[in-house]
Parts: C-alpha cells; structure tokens; sequence
C-alpha cells in the first residue's frame, strides 16, 4: 500500500515538472518570437571567435603604475560609497521594517526611494546626474555607486532586521522597553553579523559595476578601457586592462568570503 502511494506521489510530481518545463520553454519561445531572437544569428556569430581572438590576443600589460593607481581609485570610491550607503541604509531600514517601523510615513518614502534607486539603470543616473551637475568623474561615479547600493542595501537590511530580531525585540517589547532600547540591545547585536556581511557583498558587485561606470563617467580604471579601446583602438592593451580587473575580483571575491565567514562564525 505504502509503494502504491509513494508511486502516485512520484508520478504527480513527475507530471508537475514536466508541466513546469514545457510553460517555461513556451514562455521562452514566445518572447524569442517577440524580441526576433534568431538562434541562426548566434550560431553564426560563433565563427567570428577566432577574429576576436586574433584582435585581442595576445593581451598586452603597460603602464602599471597608472594602472594601478586607477584600479585603486576604482575600488576606493566603491568602498567609499559603499560603506556611506551602508550608514544612511540601517538608518532608514529602521524605519522600512515591519519590526521597528520608527516611522511609518518615512518608512513609505524610504521604501520608495529604495525602489527608485534599485530599479533605474545605471545608464539612466549616468545621464541624469551628468545634466543635473554638470560633471563627470569620480564624484560622478561615487554619487551613482552611492545611489544603487542604497537601494540594494535598504531593503537587504529590511529584510534582514525582520527576519533576524524578531524575538529579541518581542522579548523587550513586553518589557516595556522603548524603541531605542530595541535597537540597541536587540537589533544591532543580533543583525550587525549579517549586515556587515551585505555590505562586503554590495561592495563585491559594486567593484564589477564600477568598472562600466568607470567607462561611462571617465574615472578609474573603466577611463582607461574607454581610452584604450574607443580612442588609441589599442585591443591587446584593453584585454590586459580586463585581465587586471578579472584577477582584482577574484581576490576580493576570496577575501570578502573570507571575512563573512569570519564574521557569521562559520570559521
């Protein structure tokens, strides 16, 4: 009896996923359609390879030392930004979340500038604070990084508050402990873990975004692909320039593991 059952199980569930997978593959289907996505297209592109690679290669390192100094200006200012968004996020996250909700008309406006933020492209604030300040560069770059970890980190750190403290915070609350006392004896000890361990990982993208930010704003080492690449049409020095930064991300990427690790006592 119990093999029947368990059978009936396996076959609905079998049915469920394949049911799954044939709405999916339709959906897809449909929008390929939509958008004139022609695989033959792709599979033809495919034998250009080899003139990308004869265009590129072999990658050419020059100039360490100003490229350096850019690679360095490009993490410091999304390191930079970064951490400030971090600052003004738990803040407002005070507000957002459902725990605390300091205030629930800023935690409305909050929310929406999250979302705002979050959802604009990185293209779109190039162009609108490039019209609105009249500027480019690292200023530039730094306000639009501030701008999307802001976002991101907003509802991250929401998230994050609701989900960690909720006991803690009910424990105090049938205290009578009032608001800030919450927050200093039960939300920041309980959530400072996993919040700094977002902030590692939004400082982690921001690096990869920084370098195309780089490109759009002229600051860091994005600035010197853009030279490179559009100006001087030197690939083999621009393939370098991208190795540089692929190695750069890696790196981080094992360091900030490294320290989340160390920070959730997973080590």
């Amino acid at each position: 009896m119990k093999l029947v059952i368990d059978n009936c199980i396996f076959k609905r569930k079998r049915k469920k996923m394949i049911g799954i997978i044939l709405i999916t593959l339709i959906i897809s289907l449909i929008f390929m359609i939509l958008s004139d996505f022609q695989i033959v297209k792709v599979i033809e592109g495919t034998g250009k390879i080899g003139g990308f690679l004869k265009q590129y290669f072999p990658p050419k390192f020059i100039d360490f030392k100003s490229t350096l100094r850019e690679l360095w200006i490009t993490i410091a200012v999304s390191i930079g930004s970064t951490v400030l968004a971090a600052i003004f996020s738990f803040f407002m996250s005070l507000c957002t979340s459902k725990s605390i909700a300091l205030n629930k008309t800023l935690g409305k406006i909050f929310t929406g500038l999250g979302l705002v933020c979050r959802n604009v492209p990185i293209y779109v604030w190039q162009l609108l604070l490039g019209m609105i300040f009249y500027m480019g560069g690292f200023f530039l770059a730094f306000l639009i990084i501030f701008l999307i970890s802001l976002g991101f980190l907003i509802r991250a750190f929401t998230e994050t508050i609701d989900e960690t403290s909720s006991s803690s915070i009910e424990a105090l609350e049938s205290a009578g402990a009032d608001k800030f006392v919450i927050i200093k004896n039960a939300v920041i000890p309980d959530t400072i873990a996993q919040l700094v361990s977002w902030t590692l990982f939004c400082i982690e993208t921001n690096i990869r975004s920084s370098s195309l930010i780089g490109y759009l704003t002229g600051a860091g080492i994005g600035y010197l692909i853009s030279f490179h690449r559009g100006f001087k049409r030197d690939f083999n020095t621009t393939l370098g320039l991208i190795i540089v930064i692929a190695v750069t991300l890696i790196l981080w990427d094992f360091l900030s593991n490294r320290l989340r690790r160390i920070i959730l006592n997973e080590d």
